[in-house]
């Protein structure tokens, strides 16, 4: 196996953000009973990064401050208390990005806790950043 070989198996492409279509307009309440009757893995997308990389095509934003951070951290627990009105089993719990890891201490704390407080999330499950 030479060098080449070795790259092109580590290759790999995210769609790009204009492969999303629009979906119908659905209501989450005739969605929701659907979600929890099955194991449910649970994603927060954190779209902060420090600088943009060249080959992204996620949606990300450069340049937050924490104020704008943690204002979005809100507005997730606030979708996760709409969420809650109906009891979930919460399979894995991942963080995504954008760079999940530019949250300071504080803010991923809050995120973790709140949500898993919020959503009644065992901390026993399988969580990623």
């Amino acid at each position: 196996m030479n060098n080449n070989d070795i790259y092109r198996q580590y290759m790999y492409s995210y769609p790009h953000k204009t492969a999303y279509r629009e979906v119908e307009n659905v209501s989450f309440s005739e969605v929701k009973p659907r979600i929890y009757e099955h194991d449910t893995h649970l994603y927060v997308h954190m779209p902060f990064c420090q600088s943009r990389c060249g080959f992204c095509n996620l949606f990300t934003c450069t340049g937050a401050d924490n104020t704008f951070i943690d204002s979005y951290i809100d507005a997730i627990i606030t979708q996760g208390r709409q969420m809650a009105l109906a009891p979930a089993h919460w399979a894995s719990f991942t963080v995504g990005g954008g760079t999940p890891l530019l949250l300071n201490i504080a803010q991923l704390e809050k995120l973790f806790f709140s949500v898993f407080d919020v959503l009644n999330v065992d901390w026993n499950i399988y969580k990623t950043i």
